[in-house]
């Protein structure tokens, strides 16, 4: 039986062949001077062996003469031997069909074909390996050899064996084994019997704790800096907690650079020293927008965001939102909770004032919310007081106040942010009030929605709206305005004008949009919208708008303008609607 013994030098080789796959072109494209064409192999083989002659190709940018071909030629089954043995096809039969020169005077280059017959290709048979030290009872190394990257029979790879060493390595260094070591990594491959045969012996030695950590000088209190840390000292290292602590501190909306580092170099105990690296961001930062849209017409946004006041991280917002139909008036003062990247304490004080078809109402309203975000998911528990003045359409005006708590809860993903093609936004809020405890009216309202984008092939994307509310009240005319249900517009059904179906107990909204991308962002749509808000929605006739679109998703935004139909309304209307915002 013929052995081929082959050690790390041997596999180094191997991988050597397919890093062809990684090579970079030159800024100017060379002549081709010689096109080879293959056949019989197809996939990873194929790419390999291709990467390497177009590697090896370059030598005839300096001798490209008739000779030169034919030396470079005759070379060419060696080379396809060496790209294909990495993939276990040790047996290939290489046949040279044809070399073919250029038609005299002619700039096309020389074409050489050949026909690869794979032949068996070797597969894994045996494979052995142990993990010694501390790792030997940590789950997620038993994890990983119950789910290691090469099983018997697959077929072999020396990319794959690589990736199953590389594993024990990573995983070793993100838990803290800094002293991990392989003792045996030896790979028999029997061309005979087209077998490898893998062992593999990782000695992970002790696992290191997390030390001290260091925290570079900044305005905030190092025992509010470590408010971020998602482990203490003496805890096994793990570096998915030290990304966790990077990552809030990077969101914390304080800093503009953090660079969060172990250094087990030098340490005599199992203690790791973790320094943290921070420069913070402008104290100060003022925002200034105007825009314009069919729904509320132009609008003006003044803003300035104070990103700390205090060593404990306090910050504070102010926010002015001018319209004709909604205008506003918000100052936000927040408190980092205990976990300052999950939860913090926000008091609101604020004024806004409403103009719409449906009526007008100015209210002022205080008060305190605590939000925390679980398992991605944010929770927003609050108590407002509001104090209104409101009058709907046709009816006196009416004075109210009112104390309501309301409970939020919403989680939103997206597969890529500025133009995504999968992803949802689902909401759930519920809030009440009750007369004899600070109010005039008591009530009770639910609402619930959910936008979703699917995109069952390229360049298709479907988006899907669903939205559900309902308010017990004995008269809805006794509740303000400012927390009754509305429905219309461009960014609810569209074809009816902004708020303009509604007040109402029950309300339901729910749209289907096909989109076809057309040109980069841009996309030509189609849509319906199907919506109600009345005392009896749930029972009478919806309000449907259809129509087409046109959409662009950009870096600062979805712009959608469409021209949509109320094809229910006695006149069936057209009405040009634009928005701009997010997609969901």
């Amino acid at each position: 039986m013929r052995l081929l013994r082959l050690q790390c030098r041997w596999i180094i080789t191997l991988l050597g062949t397919l890093a062809c796959l990684a090579v970079s072109a030159e800024d100017a494209k060379p002549t081709v001077y010689l096109q080879v064409i293959l056949t019989g192999i197809k996939g990873a083989p194929a790419n390999n062996v291709n990467a390497r002659i177009k590697r090896k190709l370059y030598l005839l940018q300096e001798d490209h003469s008739d000779a030169a071909i034919y030396r470079f030629y005759d070379t060419l089954p060696k080379e396809i031997t060496a790209a294909l043995e990495p993939f276990g096809l040790f047996h290939a039969v290489i046949k040279s069909k044809t070399l073919t020169p250029p038609p005299p005077h002619s700039q096309a280059p020389w074409k050489a074909h050949f026909i690869i017959t794979p032949n068996e290709r070797v597969r894994f048979s045996d494979i052995s390996v142990t993990v010694d030290g501390a790792g030997n009872t940590d789950p997620t190394f038993q994890a990983l050899l119950k789910n290691f990257p090469i099983k018997t029979g697959q077929a072999f790879s020396a990319d794959h064996y690589q990736k199953g060493k590389n594993a024990l390595v990573n995983l070793a260094s993100s838990r803290g084994y800094f002293k991990a070591k392989f003792t045996e990594t030896t790979l028999v491959i029997d061309v005979i019997q087209n077998t490898a045969t893998v062992h593999l012996r990782f000695d992970t030695g002790p696992r290191y704790n997390f030390g001290i950590t260091q925290f570079a000088k900044t305005p905030f209190d190092e025992s509010f800096l470590e408010r971020y840390l998602y482990y203490k000292p003496g805890d096994p290292y793990d570096s998915t907690q030290l990304q966790a602590t990077k990552q809030g501190l990077e969101t914390s909306n304080y800093f503009q650079r953090v660079v969060a580092l172990p250094e087990p170099n030098g340490t005599e105990d199992l203690g790791i020293p973790i320094t943290i690296d921070l420069s913070t961001q402008a104290k100060r930062v003022y925002s200034v927008g105007a825009g314009y849209g069919t729904d509320t017409g132009p609008r003006l946004l003044l803003g300035m965001d104070y990103r700390w006041v205090n060593s404990q991280g306090s910050h504070f917002n102010t926010i002015l939102r001018a319209s004709p139909l909604d205008s506003a008036l918000v100052f936000n003062y927040f408190i980092p909770g205990t976990h300052p990247d999950r939860d913090s304490y926000i008091f609101t004080v604020g004024a806004t004032t409403i103009n719409q078809a449906s009526g007008k109402a100015d209210n002022l309203r205080g008060g305190a919310t605590y939000q925390t975000f679980v398992n991605q998911w944010q929770f927003n528990t609050s108590l407002t007081m509001m104090t209104e003045r409101y009058q709907l359409t046709g009816l006196p005006n009416t004075d109210t106040y009112m104390l309501y708590p309301m409970l939020v809860i919403q989680r939103t993903w997206l597969d890529d942010p500025l133009d995504p093609h999968w992803g949802y936004n689902v909401l759930a809020s519920i809030a009440g009030g009750a007369a004899p405890i600070l109010s005039k009216t008591s009530f009770a309202q639910g609402h619930t929605s959910g936008r979703f984008i699917l995109s069952p092939i390229p360049r298709t994307r479907v988006l899907l709206r669903g939205e559900l509310g309902y308010t017990a009240i004995n008269d809805i005319d006794n509740l303000p305005l400012s927390l009754d249900l509305f429905a219309g517009g461009s960014l609810s059904a569209r074809g009816f004008r902004y708020n303009s179906l509604g007040p109402g107990k029950e309300m339901y909204v729910t749209s289907a949009e096909l989109q076809e991308k057309i040109y980069g962002g841009f996309y030509i749509a189609g849509f319906i919208d199907v919506a109600n808000v009345s005392d009896t929605a749930f029972t009478t006739s919806p309000n449907v708008g259809v129509g087409p679109a046109i959409v662009w998703s950009s870096p600062l935004g979805v712009f959608e303008l469409s021209v949509a139909n109320a094809i229910t309304s006695s006149s069936r209307p057209w009405m040009i609607q634009f928005s701009m915002g997010q997609l969901i």
